[in-house]
């Protein structure tokens, strides 16, 4: 459930992405330039409003699922982004579609902090960063559908069922999660053995509310979330940005446009499993947790530095390796980086602490998307490349700074 959630979450907000290229849809939403070009800071600012209001979410949306409910609370979230996918049929001006996207952003917020606070309730420690990269891989497997499912929707019957078709899917999910899904120590799936194997070594806190400002004066939530501050704009700058690049500069079309992206996707989609098996490797050798999991974040963020040299390339495989390359770093390196919220904060309080850290990596995000327009009609797309080789190691010198030891977070 936590992985069909995800691959809708990010084949949703992609949709806009590739239809866009369509030039019926681009000209009919007004994105279409003389030269027949999509006017790329117009798409600047409607890809901006989708963070802004995914980071505002963020702010709320965990808080919201921790006090109402994870079960009632994520239903809720995917349910009305869902909804809000199918009314773009009928947004068709800039000030709508920044109204559609602002909605949809809002409630997608909603993902991550209910699958962390999921994967903190039904997994013991040692298995966190798996069931991590499995629920995070569908970040990958819906920006790699999404190139070819798309324009082979929107060719066949029209644009509007590109939005349409994934919409109702979501809503079928919430009927999913709302019938199967209930806490392990209530859940009709759920033996003894069981139980007591995924209550092993949680932490438990009495319940108590976490405001935010508290969140401001908690090291190891501030150092989660400059952390995020520091990756997300390089990982949305390759989801948002992406088909628009391969398109202007390979000049390949959306009816060529999936191979190359599931390349790249399937690559990222490793590196989830990557990142979490290399941890668990180095905790079945007896390593601590704190050990185990920065080194293997050490080892992904040196992997991200050549990603630099996508701007330098001319060939499309070339382009692909490099960035399929980065892509497969951050992945790994995100899988860690969501598992040490369960590491070190008890799970009545991770939803929380992963919206008040993603909040931070959404408002990085959008003011990287809504410069980026600018500054590749400035200077193209090659400044756009240098963000990659520094983020990850800054990320992690801020991770360790604020909790050198990764201990459990007093609340």
């Amino acid at each position: 459930l936590l992985f069909v959630s995800t691959t809708l979450y990010y084949y949703d907000r992609q949709i806009p992405a590739i239809a866009i290229n369509i030039p019926e849809y681009a000209k009919q939403i007004g994105f279409l330039k003389a030269d027949g070009t999509v006017d790329k800071v117009l798409f600047g600012y409607i890809d901006s409003a989708h963070k802004v209001c995914y980071a505002i979410g963020f702010l709320l949306m965990g808080r919201f699922i921790d006090w109402i409910g994870l079960k009632r609370g994520f239903a809720l979230g995917v349910g009305l982004w869902s909804l809000a996918a199918i009314s773009f049929v009928f947004l068709h001006s800039f000030w709508a579609l920044i109204f559609g996207m602002a909605v949809m952003g809002f409630f997608q917020a909603s993902n991550h902090p209910a699958c962390v606070k999921t994967v903190a309730g039904w997994f013991p420690t040692a298995e966190r960063a798996d069931a991590v990269a499995f629920y995070n891989s569908g970040t990958n497997f819906g920006a790699m559908i999404v190139s070819k499912l798309v324009p082979f929707i929107c060719l066949a019957l029209s644009w509007q069922y590109g939005y349409i078709l994934p919409g109702l899917v979501g809503l079928l999910w919430v009927v999913a999660w709302i019938a199967l899904y209930d806490a392990p120590e209530r859940s009709r799936f759920v033996g003894p053995a069981e139980r007591e194997h995924i209550t092993r070594g949680l932490v438990v806190v009495p319940q108590r509310k976490l405001g935010w400002l508290h969140l401001f004066t908690l090291k190891s939530a501030l150092g989660f979330a400059i952390a995020k501050l520091m990756i997300d704009p390089v990982w949305f700058l390759y989801l948002s940005w992406l088909p628009i690049f391969l398109n202007e500069k390979i000049h390949i079309n959306i009816k060529t446009l999936f191979v190359p992206i599931m390349a790249i996707y399937l690559l990222s989609l490793v590196g989830n499993f990557v990142g979490g098996r290399l941890s668990g490797y180095f905790l079945a050798r007896g390593w601590s947790v704190n050990r185990s999991r920065k080194l293997a974040l050490l080892v992904f963020a040196v992997m991200a530095v050549p990603s630099f040299l996508a701007a330098y390339v001319t060939n499309l495989w070339v382009i692909v390796a490099v960035i399929g390359w980065a892509t497969f770093a951050h992945q790994a390196f995100s899988t860690l980086l969501f598992t040490t919220v369960t590491d070190v904060f008890p799970k009545e309080v991770v939803g929380s602490v992963t919206g008040f850290g993603s909040m931070f990596g959404a408002v990085g995000a959008a003011v990287i998307t809504i410069s980026v327009g600018y500054v590749i009609d400035a200077f193209g797309y090659t400044p756009l490349f240098f963000l990659g080789p520094v983020a990850y190691l800054i990320a992690l010198g801020v991770l360790h700074a604020c909790n050198p030891r990764l201990a459990p977070e007093t609340v």
